[in-house]
């Protein structure tokens, strides 16, 4: 399929060129310093980021990152403290941390794991509906469903860091086809997710195989995919998903780059995606956009 390894070859240099900058700009920005960035958080709930001048009985002098002011923080005054980042500070300025949708692209999860507490909803053109939970730092469960109750799928999923550029994703969605006529079929989908990147640049290749049960008959077929993410601004994103079918007499795929765009306390996201159908390599767009929406039970 030439059209499709195209398309899925200038996603890939989309996502490395946007992460080739952060790392280029980030290093320019590094180098001139002469000690790491901290994160302090005071007794009062104030977030403070920047250089330690001086760190004795006193307390600590510290130089902000934002407007380079030198504020002076009694010991008893902090109640955390901990070193950021570096790849987070670009051109001078901190861009967001961790988002907690890093796991999402349009549908399809990747290799990442969630913070263990978080916890999101997650809605596909508002007639899909998806909840997910972390149990563990590597562990997280979920289900899915529409209104119809069809289907009724539950999901868990392990993820690992092999490295702190690589994650490793393994899981599971199985339910009844219907919630109300469990008798009308199952579905079982086990998948893997290699990531290669971070929170907000990475690119993920996933490999499923979903099966239909009805009866005493089952059938299934191997399912690909490929997504990314690529940090725009401090607030939003490039997202890619796709969905990839290879059969002896079918080849087709699903194809959606999109725009992500989060709320500045990360607590909800709106995604649009343009859609592409194609089939044994014809493809057409898909005439309305697609819309995803998220957002943050924490």
């Amino acid at each position: 399929m030439k059209l499709t390894s195209l398309i899925l070859l200038l996603t890939m240099m989309v996502v490395f060129n946007q992460d080739c900058i952060a790392q280029t700009d980030t290093l320019n920005t590094v180098k001139n310093r002469t000690s790491k960035i901290y994160q302090i958080k005071t007794t009062n709930g104030k977030i403070l980021i920047g250089t330690i001048l001086e760190d004795n009985e006193n307390g600590i002098l510290l130089l902000t990152l934002e407007k380079k002011d030198k504020i002076r923080i009694p010991k008893y005054d902090i109640e955390s403290m901990e070193e950021i980042d570096q790849r987070r500070i670009l051109n001078g300025d901190l861009l967001k941390g961790e988002s907690i949708f890093a796991t999402r692209y349009a549908v399809t999860t990747n290799g990442l794991p969630m913070k263990k507490g978080d916890a999101y909803f997650h809605s596909f053109y508002f007639l899909i509906y998806d909840v997910e939970y972390a149990v563990s730092e590597h562990i997280s469960i979920g289900a899915m469903t529409t209104f119809l109750g069809t289907p009724f799928l539950f999901n868990v999923k392990y993820a690992t860091e092999l490295s702190s550029d690589l994650h490793l994703g393994a899981g599971i969605i199985a339910g009844p086809l219907s919630l109300f006529q469990p008798s009308s079929g199952s579905i079982i989908i086990p998948y893997t997710s290699l990531t290669f990147g971070n929170r907000r640049n990475n690119l993920s290749f996933t490999a499923g195989y979903p099966s239909f049960a009805s009866g005493n008959n089952s059938d299934g077929q191997l399912l690909f995919s490929v997504g990314a993410m690529a940090g725009i601004s401090k607030s939003s994103f490039f997202v890619f998903d796709s969905f990839i079918f290879n059969a002896a007499d079918l080849n087709a795929f699903f194809l959606m780059p999109g725009i992500r765009v989060e709320s500045p306390k990360n607590s909800s996201a709106w995604t649009f995606h343009i859609g592409a159908v194609g089939v044994n390599d014809k493809i057409a767009p898909i005439p309305i956009p697609v819309i995803t929406y998220a957002h943050a039970f924490n």
